[in-house]
């Protein structure tokens, strides 16, 4: 796999609406993007039961396209910390994919956001949309800092970045030892499939996962973040 990605951003239409804070789930606003000739549309939505949060994000365009062709990433947010990472491709020839990651709720801020992967032919890659955040399903205040450390490199929370070029160097997670760390931004975009036949292996339902290191700000090894790939319905 290469870390290739595109950022496709002044063809974007953002509907940009007030959203109303929900008890159980919340949807953020509706991305609508053409490119060559189709057109897709993403949005972000989060939801609990009394003991799960569920971030999903959801891709439709308005034509069926070959397997591995559209996918999705969600990110499942705690506060200003990415706690659960899932992405999914296509298994099949289809118009829509679904990604989504839970987490165990907890008397937390949650949020919902992600990617839209578009598979451009021209230059073998994907082209990633940014998927707006969802509102709240808790009320709380939410302070986002961002820092530089001892070597040099950024760290901080990804919630209120657009784009990926945006992104700190160390991302901001929940550990899987439940710690508040930090995530290598390499680490988080080298999953890039090289075709869509590789990236179909992901979709249908065929889970699997990877675990990366985790670090506090001055890189110092603390624990391990897991990203999941294909735990989605298409």
């Amino acid at each position: 796999m290469k870390r290739r990605c595109v950022l496709l951003s002044s063809i974007i239409v953002i509907l940009s609406f007030a959203l109303p804070v929900f008890a159980f789930a919340a949807s953020g606003n509706l991305v609508k993007t053409t490119f060559r000739g189709v057109n897709y549309k993403a949005s972000a939505n989060i939801s609990r039961s009394s003991s799960m949060a569920t971030a999903h994000v959801s891709v439709v365009a308005d034509k069926s396209l070959p397997a591995g062709h559209i996918g999705a990433t969600s990110y499942l947010y705690k506060g200003t910390s990415v706690v659960a990472i899932n992405t999914t491709y296509s298994s099949r020839a289809t118009s829509a994919v679904t990604s989504s990651c839970s987490d165990a709720y907890q008397a937390a801020t949650c949020y919902a956001r992600g990617w839209m992967r578009i598979w451009d032919t021209s230059s073998s890659s994907y082209i990633i949309v940014d998927v707006p955040r969802t509102p709240t399903l808790a009320r709380s205040s939410i302070k986002i800092t961002h820092g530089s450390n001892l070597n040099g490199k950024t760290f901080g929370s990804i919630l209120n970045c657009s784009t990926i070029s945006d992104y700190p160097d160390l991302i901001e997670v929940i550990t899987n030892e439940n710690e508040m760390g930090y995530i290598n931004k390499s680490d988080l975009l080298i999953e890039e499939p090289d075709s869509p036949e590789e990236a179909q292996i992901t979709g249908g339902g065929k889970q699997s996962i990877k675990i990366i290191n985790a670090y506090d700000y001055n890189e110092h090894l603390i624990g391990t973040f897991t990203l999941s790939f294909g735990n989605s319905v298409d």
